[in-house]
This record gives structure tokens, C-alpha cells and sequence, in this order.
């Protein structure tokens, strides 16, 4: 986590991808331009006369995502960002990770045995820590590739295969995977691409 007092530069502007509705907006701080998206709750207070703000973001690959924000007093100075995890938030932090991806990794081998026993083809799974995603493919009809991420496909930084331009993207809270929705979601995804 990153903490900074920081000035808004331009209009929050509303993005609606798939399953997720956020607000983007250019910010300044001591270090410089960043982006930085809000859920609509944060910019409840916003108006054009209160442009600075004390951020607390999360970084993320596409920016920074804001986990708690406070307007302040225009002539406010903006400051640098600061980290904020301490070393024992860091380890708690890779604890979590580790845990995560043990769950994530028992519950896409129950998915892979049930489209095996589905499709009669053999399946494989990956499961990616940076950002979280499962993928899944059948070896047999590679157009068949699956990911299971937080992030919307055009944000997701994918390897150079071509093959994933024909990917299906199934969107989920990764800690809380229901594994019949999800295969039920995968079936009808299968029979939509197989027509």
C-alpha cells in the first residue's frame, strides 16, 4: 500500500468494462503524473474545488487503485509516495499468496477432471501469481483457453501467444471461486465457441 497527498490534474472520467464500473483520473504528486482508479464511493466529496486529496492506492500494473481517500484543503502541499506495509504486513502479505494459490491450484484440478470427463479431451491448468489468474486449456482444441482473473482481458498483460487472442475470459473474485458456477460458466462458454 502507498500513501500521498496528491492534486487532481483532470476530471474523473467513468469506465464501465465488463463486469466493472470504476472512475479514472490523472493525478500530480512530488514524483509526478500518475493515473489512479476509484470505486464511486471514493469521489462521493469530489467536486472541481476540492483537488487535493490524501491517497492511500494500491499499485497495480495499470496505475494505482484507491483504497481510501480524504479531500483536503486546496492549499495543502502534495507530498511524495510512501510505502506503508511494514515488513510483517509484507510476510502476512506472501503468507496470503502462498495460501491463495494452494486453494487456486486444488480447485482448477476438480475444474480440469470435470471438463475432462465433459469433453472427453485432456486438459491442462496454469496458475499465475502476478496478477492472479488460472488458465485453462484443452489440449485437443487450443481455441478452448480459459482465464480466470480479477482483471478484464484488456487488462491483462497475456505472453505472446496467438492462440490467446482467442481466449474466453471468465471474471471472479478469486478468493471466493464457486466451482459448480464456474464450470457451469465454462460449459456454455464451450458450446458458444464450438458453434
Amino acid at each position: 500500500m502507498w500513501k500521498t497527498i496528491a492534486r487532481f490534474i483532470s476530471e474523473p472520467v467513468y469506465h464501465e468494462v465488463q463486469f466493472m464500473k470504476f472512475y479514472k483520473a490523472t493525478l500530480e504528486n512530488k514524483d509526478g503524473n500518475f493515473t489512479c482508479s476509484f470505486g464511486e464511493k471514493y469521489l462521493k466529496n469530489y467536486s472541481r474545488e476540492k483537488k487535493i486529496c490524501f491517497l492511500k492506492c494500491k499499485k497495480t500494473n495499470f496505475g494505482f487503485s484507491c483504497q481510501e481517500i480524504e479531500f483536503l484543503n486546496n492549499s495543502e502541499e502534495i507530498t511524495s509516495w510512501v510505502e506503508t506495509a511494514g515488513k510483517e504486513n509484507k510476510e502476512k502479505a506472501i503468507q496470503n499468496k502462498e495460501i491463495l494459490k494452494k486453494e487456486l491450484t486444488e480447485k482448477a484440478k476438480i475444474i480440469i477432471s470435470l471438463l475432462e470427463k465433459e469433453t472427453k479431451n485432456n486438459w491442462t491448468f496454469r496458475i499465475d501469481s502476478q496478477p492472479f489468474s488460472i488458465y485453462l486449456e484443452n489440449s485437443e482444441n487450443p481455441h478452448l483457453r480459459f482465464l480466470i482473473s480479477n482483471f478484464a482481458k484488456n487488462q491483462v498483460i497475456l505472453d505472446n501467444n496467438p492462440a490467446l487472442n482467442h481466449l474466453k475470459n471468465v471474471y471472479a473474485d478469486l478468493t471466493k471461486i464457486d466451482i459448480y458456477h464456474l464450470f457451469k460458466d465454462i460449459q456454455e462458454r464451450i458450446k458458444i465457441v464450438e458453434k
